[in-house]
């Protein structure tokens, strides 16, 4: 029996009975796992643990924990002291290891503060590692009418791919549907490594890449070697190197800086999502990728280690080396299952020692200041862990993007086609970009809006200082801004001069912070007709200005609900019964100076 086959069925034997309690079928219009919270907690220092949990799909979005720990027989302890509702991890810097102890969360909402789900236990004076240790038993190979167990060729993926609810069955050049009849053919030939995801967040539907073989006298038929194309319709995106024998093609988010998917693999380097090179130089592998820092672009996962591109030294940074631990497969170098199997939203890796005797489950302890639902509460997602292992192994993809739409670092001139200011045409009023920030020095009203319609869910996030200095506009007020903005009677939204009372006929958002001279923070809704709702207002000093205070701004739809978040603190949230679904983001001021950098619109899962 091959070694990867042996390996894998170990896998599947062990991760079944250590996961089990966790998946419980539940019947509803596609089955999925009833999942549970999932906590895992590693140790990583003399007192220190990292512990992390699911959100669910069923939780609501200002949903708050709290966590607690239990030290043998010693009642609970609870290591929070406000409650987390924006991440959903914990550093704990005081556990006691001559002792057994176990971790567990409860919702801060809940009436009885109870364990959500089984507490997960360290045994006194367990080692500092980063991962899971389950022993394995290697079964003994065998034969099924006289032939050894092996594996089929290449590779084939299933999902969604023409949004009818149900799953259609890829395998490269052709997509089978639903009913089991051909759904396209694409005439891309043959192909090791394929990947089906929402890769560009502008076009409808998902997308296909893959790359293709060509030898021999297949080569004058100058068959791409690597291409995309609409996973719904077969229609050819882009492709590249006519006659090219490409082997290896990987695409995923690495780069934040071009929205979309990146893709390698074949002529033409690092590409962005519409085939052009980005730079020729390409990561250190193309292989599996996962989600293991703490921001939204995914990392490189190949032989024993885990890596990330860094796009702006075009070069590769190690993040992980599990000593000890060899991958599957031969040249391939995969590992035994990359999957979001427990924990916050980021992978876990499974890797087997080098002696067969254990797996080990790796799970990051990287702290994130991000807070999403468990990528297994997506039904795509949760396929391509089940089909992960078939044929040449493929990392898994979610049914809809997820990364950054779009980032701006403010280091070139002001672009008036990105950003376009409004600005009260009063005397000494400036909007520019200076040291890698857009500076809002004026004397009356500005507005600069983001030239991008924004639609569905996603997430805003921003750095924001309002400078109080010896400027002539230096002045603490007005740290404001408008979201899901547009115009009901005109298609051209940038008509107005900045003067606040311009944009009363506007559908919007808006939230002023440190409004009327650093009094008052509202939030409102402009309805269209010259109506402001008032939706909720703060008057006390925890909630206004500090001067020179850089502010991290969070701005957050999904399903219809929107929340506006300072420093990690939710100030705002509001499930909207008539939701805006699409609009145009502004920042807002009067009579100000401000400095805003790291700008960045990224996905909502």
């Amino acid at each position: 029996m091959p070694m990867k086959c042996k390996i894998q069925n170990a896998v599947r034997a062990s991760l079944f009975l250590f996961l089990a309690a966790g998946f419980l079928p539940a019947f509803a219009q596609r089955q999925m796992e009833n999942l549970g919270r999932g906590v895992v907690a590693v140790r990583t220092g003399e007192k220190s643990v990292f512990i992390s949990w699911r959100m669910l799909n069923s939780d609501p979005q200002n949903i708050a924990f709290n966590i607690y720990r239990l030290t043998d027989n010693s009642k609970p302890v609870k290591l929070n002291s406000q409650p987390l509702s924006s991440v959903s991890w914990f550093i704990d810097d005081n556990a006691d290891f001559s002792k057994q102890n176990a971790w567990y969360v409860t919702n801060n909402s809940d009436k009885a503060e109870v364990p959500a789900g089984r507490p997960f236990k360290l045994s006194s004076d367990v080692p500092q590692r980063q991962y899971i240790s389950i022993p394995l038993e290697i079964p003994e190979g065998g034969e099924i009418s006289g032939r050894r167990y092996s594996y089929s060729a290449n590779d084939a993926s299933a999902g969604d791919l023409d949004g009818d609810g149900k799953d259609e069955f890829c395998v490269g050049a052709m997509t089978v549907d639903d009913d089991g009849k051909g759904l396209y053919s694409t005439g891309l030939r043959h192909g090791d490594a394929l990947h089906i995801s929402d890769m560009d967040p502008t076009r409808p539907g998902l997308e296909v890449f893959g790359i293709h073989e060509n030898e021999g006298k297949t080569i004058e038929l100058k068959t791409p070697g690597a291409a995309m194309f609409d996973a719904k319709t077969g229609e050819i995106i882009f492709s590249v190197g006519p006659g090219a024998d490409v082997g290896r093609g990987v695409a995923a988010d690495i780069d934040p800086e071009h929205p979309g998917f990146e893709n390698w693999g074949g002529p033409g380097g690092l590409r962005n999502v519409h085939g052009k090179t980005i730079t020729e130089e390409t990561p250190s592998s193309t292989n599996f990728v996962i989600w293991w820092d703490g921001d939204l672009t995914r990392e490189l996962l190949d032989k024993n280690r885990i890596d990330k591109w860094d796009w702006e030294s075009e070069s590769t940074v190690n993040l992980l080396t599990a000593e000890g631990c060899v991958s599957n497969n031969g040249s391939k170098a995969t590992p035994c299952l990359s999957a979001d199997l427990f924990g916050d939203w980021r992978e876990e890796v499974i890797w087997r020692t080098g002696d067969n005797s254990e797996l080990r489950i790796y799970t990051t302890v990287i702290p994130t200041d991000y807070r999403f639902r468990s990528f297994m509460c997506d039904p795509q997602y949760r396929l391509s862990v089940a089909w992960q292992n078939v044929a040449y192994n493929q990392p898994p993809h979610p049914g809809f993007f997820f990364g950054v739409y779009f980032s701006d670092n403010f280091k070139n001139a002001l672009d008036t086609n990105i950003w376009i200011p409004e600005v009260d045409p009063l005397p000494g009023s400036k909007v520019y970009t200076e040291n890698n920030k857009l500076i809002l020095d004026t004397k009356g009203g500005v507005t600069v809006w983001l030239n991008k319609l924004l639609k569905g869910d996603f997430i805003i996030e921003f750095d924001r200082k309002v400078v109080v200095a010896d400027g002539k506009n230096d002045r603490l007020s007005d740290m404001n801004v408008f979201w899901m903005a547009s115009d009901p009677r005109n298609q051209d939204l940038f008509t107005r001069e900045g003067v606040l009372k311009q944009y009363d006929s506007l559908q919007l958002y808006y939230v002023g912070m440190g409004g009327n001279t650093n009094s008052t923070t509202r939030f409102r809704k402009y309805e269209g007709n010259g109506e402001r709702t008032l939706l909720q207002e703060y008057t006390d000093t925890g909630h206004l200005l500090t001067p020179n205070k850089d502010y991290h701004i969070k701005i957050e739809v999904l399903n219809g609900t929107t929340s506006f978040w300072a420093d990690g603190i939710c100030y705002f949230t509001y499930n909207d019964p008539s939701p805006l679904r699409e609009g145009y983001f502004g920042f807002r001021s009067t009579w100000s100076h401000q400095e805003i950098s790291n700008f960045r619109v990224s996905s909502h899962r």
